[in-house]
């Protein structure tokens, strides 16, 4: 086991404590670079500390919705994790006296490879989970390695899941989905610049979209069309790491029958960096 690990969750929080102690105009794809950057690649013990919020409009927070600290520390850096080199984020959040757990709130796992970045599906997963989508759907995403930041391609599939034979609620009917399907594609977004502590970060947006489609039958003789989108961002810092992640809200709605269900949106800014960063592999 890591060293770091060994020292239990309270040194984990003392790290965190003493830490905390101490809109988009242009979402063009760049051209595709061949780089092999420092992104996510970070020495165990590296933190950040988040301010997040969730917000329901679709143009982003309006500045009065209470906000949450998520402080994520690198657990475990340069370990094989399916397949890849990897670095463990382990999230933790703080409850309403200003104290973190002694367990992880969540865990992502990330690896870069010549530029290249990849994320693996349970941040994903945790997302369909808490909006309500893995539920009603039926729907996981295959463990694996997703791609969030591709070199030699501006836009690329990275996972379709089939949606199938499964029961969801349109008005008073529970209905059966057909040809049902939940597709994940990745884009390199354009570059923004983004204060963190007084310094001006410049960063790179790596996006991913969420398309669902579907057909269903609610009873009135004909299928309707079931549809839903979302878009996850990450923006990253060739020195920093993830300086900004945004869920936007995701509403999934049926034709003649309108929302089936709506989910608000997350967005977490940095506002303390302290890493180290090891070689890309």
């Amino acid at each position: 086991m890591n060293k770091f690990m060994k020292l239990g969750g309270l040194t984990i929080i003392a790290i965190l404590a003493f830490a905390a102690c101490d809109d988009d105009d242009n979402n063009s794809p760049v051209d595709p670079v061949d780089d092999d950057k420092n992104y996510v690649s970070f020495e165990t013990g590296s933190y950040w500390i988040y301010e997040s919020q969730e917000y329901e409009d679709e143009g982003g927070p309006t500045g009065n919705e209470p906000k949450t600290i998520d402080s994520t520390v690198i657990a475990n850096a340069g370990d094989m994790f399916n397949g890849k080199t990897s670095f463990r984020y382990d999230s933790y959040v703080q409850d309403e006296n200003g104290e973190y757990p002694s367990e992880p709130t969540s865990t992502n796992y990330y690896a870069e490879e010549e530029g290249d970045i990849f994320i693996f599906s349970d941040v994903i997963n945790a997302r369909l989970a808490a909006d309500a989508t893995a539920d009603i759907f039926d729907l996981t995403i295959p463990d694996g390695w997703l791609q969030i930041k591709n070199t030699s391609s501006n836009e690329w599939e990275i996972q379709t899941v089939d949606i199938e034979n499964t029961t969801i609620p349109i008005g008073q009917f529970n209905v059966t989905v057909k040809d049902g399907k939940f597709t994940l594609k990745g884009m390199n977004g354009s570059s923004e610049t983004i204060s963190v502590e007084g310094a001006d970060l410049t960063t790179t947006k790596q996006i991913m979209t969420f398309e669902l489609t579907a057909n269903a039958d609610p009873g009135i003789g004909e299928t309707v069309p079931v549809v839903g989108s979302t878009t996850y961002t990450i923006w990253l810092n060739e020195d920093n790491g993830i300086v900004k992640t945004e869920f936007v809200p995701f509403t999934v709605s049926a034709t003649g029958f309108g929302d089936i269900y709506s989910q608000p949106g997350t967005v977490s800014l940095a506002t303390k960096i302290q890493v180290t960063a090891t070689a890309a592999e």
